[in-house]
């Protein structure tokens, strides 16, 4: 059976991953570099005027409304090369944050997963860190395969398993001058964030690949629309679709549209699942896939360990 694991942020909180409205507080909390929080916060103040804190503020709708203010709005250049440096202040927090939990060892239930994964399965992982990965390298028999069509890896003597990541990852970087995405040559993955801003083969800094589910997104990537392209295939083939901790929020316009359009290409008789704990959200679910889902109700760990 050809089956399609969809990940929300739900499937990594049990190792410590933040959700993305506890993201900001944590960044600031790991953050060992204060420098440039000062304007950040000046600058997000500004923007939100939050009641709680800049870091009450969920990472998305930072993220987020940044884009928007550096692609709409008529700053002067001093002003813009200001909120671009809080943009990637913000992102490097973010990073601060996921890096932590990719440095722990992850709960059982992770390794179980990934154990049970077949090499006909595909992963859409719309999370940004590296749990899913850290867990197939410790099989010993995958390694996460991200399909990009030019600096992809490879493993010797392990299986390629296909990790697609629409949203970017935190060991993805790409180059704005030349637009070609760069994939971490690391393992363990530790250390990420202080290769943050290293210099791309053609002579320019590389950013973060972090892309927030929002209508504003950096999809003149070529890679990125080959593992959008690489989704949709994965998604109008399948025979069963398993959502793990994810509920389709309404800011995931995109995600949306690429499930409905793949739903309706789909000749199988296609069987969906929701691993999302007790009483989880599922009318957006439920609409798309008219009523057809099987929900258990367990939670991501007890559903491993039942099946």
């Amino acid at each position: 059976m050809s089956r399609v694991y969809l990940l929300g942020a739900g499937f990594s909180q049990a190792a410590g991953a933040p959700l993305l409205r506890d993201a900001m507080k944590k960044g600031v909390l790991a953050c060992k570099d204060y420098a440039n929080l000062g304007e950040v916060k000046i600058w997000l103040e500004k923007l939100f005027a939050p009641q709680h804190g800049v870091d009450s503020l969920n990472f998305e709708e930072v993220l987020s409304r940044l884009d928007l203010e550096l692609h709409y709005n008529k700053y002067e250049e001093e002003e813009k090369k200001q909120l671009e440096l809080v943009k990637e202040e913000v992102v490097s927090l973010f990073l601060n944050a996921l890096e932590q939990c990719s440095k722990q060892k992850l709960p059982e239930e992770y390794y179980i997963f990934a154990r049970r994964l077949q090499p006909e399965d595909v992963v859409i992982n719309l999370n940004y860190d590296l749990v899913l990965e850290n867990a197939l390298l410790a099989t010993k028999r995958f390694y996460p395969d991200y399909k990009l069509l030019f600096s992809g890896q490879t493993v010797p003597g392990l299986i390629s398993f296909p990790v697609l990541k629409p949203h970017g990852s935190l060991n993805l970087y790409y180059c704005p001058h030349c637009l070609r995405v760069c994939q971490l040559k690391t393992q363990d993955y530790s250390g990420i964030i202080n290769k943050y801003r290293i210099l791309g083969g053609c002579g320019h800094f590389l950013r973060p690949l972090i892309i927030t589910p929002t209508l504003y997104k950096s999809y003149g990537l070529e890679e990125m629309r080959q593992i959008w392209f690489n989704c949709l295939t994965a998604l109008i083939q399948a025979q069963k679709i398993i959502f793990i901790g994810y509920s389709l929020p309404k800011a995931d316009v995109l995600v949306a549209q690429m499930l409905d359009f793949a739903q309706r290409l789909n000749k199988n008789n296609l069987e969906v699942e929701v691993v999302n704990g007790i009483s989880p959200d599922l009318r957006a679910i439920a609409s798309l896939y008219q009523g057809r889902i099987i929900n258990s109700g367990k939670s991501f760990r007890e559903w491993v360990k039942g099946v």
